[in-house]
């Protein structure tokens, strides 16, 4: 726009267009501040034209990408003050090569699918997820639906409800399900038939890995060291994910031939499956291991890591919490932690993390809904020491942070404050 334009053109970036400007309300009178603006920087750098206002354009580049990171006008977030106002609705359009599409890490046709929704047929619609997609249940709850951010509609008013749309699809569209089953036994009688296949792990890798191979009518045997199949699945607590959700995907794959054989870890190098008859094995056995902080007093009784304490209510039982719950941590897992500690405690849960909700990793609707159920956020803060009383936590030593240059993950880095420690 006219505060950004004598910046670009000094990196060299040539032509700017301005379309986009001037087609908003009043944007045709904005073409005097661009002039403006630009005769003004001119002057104020000695240049006589454009190319002399970018003969150093790598190293206004290199300002520039610096000062972009750093100013809030370069961070999107879509309707900070509300959504637009309309007098009518949007009429559907083609968004051509959609976006949705390519944010997908597999790719699925959320056009095609999305529309079928609309046209009440959604059988096909579900025919069109399980294309590319084996588990449109456990999806259709917890997928981080990156499709939503990159949504063309975005610039409108919000985002196609993405992920609520597939979990629609998969509770309405169950004739497709079973038209899926007949397409796996047609395929059961090609002559790749005999081939048997180890997959180790029933995460939503080792399931897909089966559901894919056993459309194409290939023997598949699932071996899961737990009693249950899913992986980290099993773990999600039910608010976020009902495991009878995880069945119906689960059953979906059995439904094709695959075996699942449970409580089956696999102690033996994976090559000597091959000895044993298999012509090929798929190792999907995932990494299911907690973060552990290397600070004083954190082996104390009642410190618990978030996924053994999700595993043991998975299992139903009812770890004893106390009456106050501190939950380390800015991603999903850490919200899920909290949110099931909630429920078990009945009293608010505070969540201490180093950034600031900006820069959480865990999804902007786990952290309201953290929020919206009496919950407490301390930002800015690092846990320094797990305070401990006859070997039982009492308390956590925190030390307040600021944020400094952004990581290589592009999040700016915590950095410590001296002298600014307390205790929760």
């Amino acid at each position: 726009d006219a505060l950004n334009v004598t910046t670009i053109l000094a990196c060299g970036a040539r032509p700017v267009t301005v379309a986009s400007d001037l087609l908003q309300p009043g944007g045709y009178a904005r073409l005097r501040q661009y002039l403006e603006n630009l005769e003004a920087a001119m002057r104020q750098r000695g240049a006589t034209s454009l190319d002399e206002l970018a003969q150093n354009k790598l190293a206004n580049l290199a300002q520039a990408a610096a000062e972009a990171r750093q100013d809030a006008r370069y961070k999107k977030s879509y309707h900070p003050y509300g959504l637009p106002k309309l007098a009518s609705g949007l009429a559907p359009f083609d968004c051509i090569a959609a976006p949705c599409v390519e944010q997908c890490a597999v790719c699925q046709d959320v056009p095609e699918y999305a529309w079928l929704i609309a046209q009440g047929d959604y059988e096909r619609a579900l025919e069109v997820i399980l294309a590319r997609n084996p588990l449109p249940g456990v999806t259709g709850y917890v997928c981080t639906h990156l499709c939503q951010t990159r949504c063309t509609r975005n610039n409108y008013d919000q985002p196609v409800a993405i992920r609520a749309l597939k979990r629609f699809a998969a509770e309405h569209g169950q004739a497709a399900q079973l038209r899926n089953s007949q397409f796996a036994i047609r395929n059961s009688q090609s002559e790749i038939r005999n081939w048997r296949v180890a997959v180790i792990g029933s995460g939503p890798s080792g399931l897909a890995a089966a559901y894919f191979l056993a459309l194409n009518g290939v023997q598949v045997t699932i071996f899961e060291a737990q009693d249950r199949p899913g992986g980290m699945l099993a773990l999600a607590p039910a608010f976020r994910l009902p495991q009878s959700i995880v069945q119906e995907d689960v059953a979906r794959i059995t439904s094709l031939g695959v075996k699942i054989e449970l409580a089956h870890p696999i102690t033996i190098p994976p090559e000597q499956l091959l000895q044993e008859g298999f012509a090929a094995v798929y190792v999907a056995c995932g990494f299911q291991q907690d973060a552990r902080l290397d600070i004083a007093g954190i082996n104390g009784q009642g410190v618990f890591t978030a996924l053994d304490l999700l595993a043991r209510v998975a299992r139903g039982e009812k770890p004893d919490l106390g009456s106050k719950v501190l939950v380390i941590g800015g991603g999903n897992t850490a919200l899920d932690a909290a949110r099931t500690a909630r429920r078990l405690t009945g009293a608010a849960v505070t969540v201490v993390y180093r950034r600031t909700r900006a820069e959480m990793p865990a999804e902007a609707e786990e952290l309201h809904d953290l929020l919206a159920e009496g919950n407490h956020l301390v930002e800015l803060a690092s846990p320094r020491k797990v305070i401990l009383q006859d070997g039982r936590v009492v308390a956590l030593e925190c030390q307040r942070n600021r944020l400094g240059e952004p990581a290589a993950d592009g999040r700016r880095r915590p950095i410590p404050i001296a002298g600014s420690e307390f205790t929760l």
